[in-house]
């Protein structure tokens, strides 16, 4: 898919819809050229791996991928808190979030986690926007539906690994370092654990 340029200020019409308890999001957009397309918000699927594993090779290097079991894993321990993102008709971005306990984030590319039956926050897992796609505010898109999904659930705290130059980003959403970080960093390589109160 070529790379779609957007003016944050040539909105043209937004209509939220219900379906099946989850919120979807289609929203057209004009950029300065006056073309438009459309962005839609949905849950993932088993059927949607394969686009997201396309998507994660195109964002991260190797050694900070998860295959296609441990991506299953979460969507059956979290169903209603994953989330994908695409652009006319094509996905271009996913969400993995999951209730999770303690300053300990999960382990990398692994399904078999003790997952917890007595969360304490609401963990966000892993964004990725394909190249292609950057630039249309889609990442804030993901960010804000979740972070939304969370606070509705009850939860108090959101939590997060930030690897590489997304700091700056998170932070932007009221995200802030958190004060102790674990050692179990070491395998998201250049990462910050981060937390926001919500």
């Amino acid at each position: 898919m070529p790379s779609i340029s957007i003016s944050n200020r040539q909105k043209v019409f937004q209509q939220d819809t219900e379906a099946a308890g989850s919120t979807t999001r289609t929203t057209r957009r004009g950029n300065e050229a006056g073309e438009l397309f459309a962005w839609h918000l949905r849950p993932i699927l088993a059927a949607d791996l394969a686009a997201i594993l396309r998507i994660q090779a195109a964002c991260y290097p190797a050694e900070l991928l998860e295959d296609a079991a441990t991506f299953q894993a979460k969507i059956d321990y979290a169903p209603d808190c994953n989330w994908l993102i695409e652009v006319d008709g094509d996905v271009q971005g996913y969400l993995f979030t999951h209730p999770w306990r303690g300053e300990t984030p999960p382990a990398l590319n692994r399904g078999d986690v003790a997952w917890p039956s007595d969360a304490d926050c609401f963990y966000l897992h892993d964004l990725a926007i394909h190249p292609a796609a950057r630039g249309l505010k889609l990442s804030t898109m993901l960010a804000g539906h979740a972070l939304r999904w969370g606070e509705q659930q009850g939860f108090k705290l959101a939590m997060l690994v930030a690897v590489g130059n997304a700091p700056a980003f998170w932070r932007k959403l009221g995200f802030t370092p958190c004060t102790k970080q674990d050692k179990s960093l070491a395998q998201y390589g250049n990462a910050v654990l981060m937390q926001k109160i919500l």
